[in-house]
């Protein structure tokens, strides 16, 4: 991490400040995520070739729905291409959908780390959290009570604070009837865990109920 520092120029006033990335990806973030993905699944030397890492081919076939049989695994600089090509052209909300399905599939935590650090740097609005979820936040406190909540040992608050994160993490969601009937134990569960772990309370808890 870089503790809040800023480069020379940034200091002296010949830059200004990168604004904060919400619904919008730059190259340098776009960049960043992808050496994120490269880095976290190197290549394997098996059977006296280099290869693509499995979640190459898991990507090609069921995130982008390429034909099986065209995925060989060490035509490395082609399978570069299908993964690198979703991150430099796609939509903003088209790569976080890859990143979330790359978690959910693979559970690499050094992949997490290494987003979030990218997302930090090139100071974007979202990040990912415990459950694989990519969120809006507001403060690098609020990433920390949920995820604090999410390690505790109670499996039916831990569900139902997942729960409700996934549904207000979806800001298009039409389904209120599940984000009213969790939010009300998210919500209960979460500011109780910040009391006893003397952490700020997330902002979200207060947006008006549904």
């Amino acid at each position: 991490m870089d503790n809040g520092y800023k480069p020379f120029s940034e200091r002296h006033g010949q830059t200004t400040p990168k604004m904060p990335q919400r619904k919008d990806m730059d190259d340098d973030l776009r960049n960043g995520l992808w050496n994120a993905f490269y880095d976290s699944f190197p290549e394997r030397f098996e059977n006296n070739f280099y290869r693509n890492h499995p979640m190459y081919r898991k990507v090609f076939v069921d995130f982008i729905k390429g034909p099986a049989d065209e995925y060989i695994s060490n035509r490395i600089t082609d399978n570069n291409h299908h993964i690198r090509i979703i991150f430099d052209t796609s939509e903003w909300h088209s790569v976080f959908d890859l990143i979330e399905f790359v978690i959910r599939h693979s559970g690499n935590e050094d992949f997490v780390k290494r987003c979030n650090t990218v997302l930090e740097r090139e100071n974007s609005a979202y990040r990912v959290i415990t459950e694989g979820i990519v969120t809006e936040i507001t403060s690098e406190q609020e990433i920390e009570a949920i995820e604090t909540a999410l390690q505790i040992p109670y499996a039916s608050a831990k569900e139902h604070i997942a729960k409700a994160l996934t549904f207000l993490s979806d800001r298009q969601n039409p389904d209120y009837e599940n984000r009213s009937k969790h939010r009300p134990l998210y919500a209960h569960h979460l500011l109780r865990l910040c009391e006893l772990h003397h952490l700020p309370k997330p902002e979200k808890l207060a947006e008006p109920a549904y």
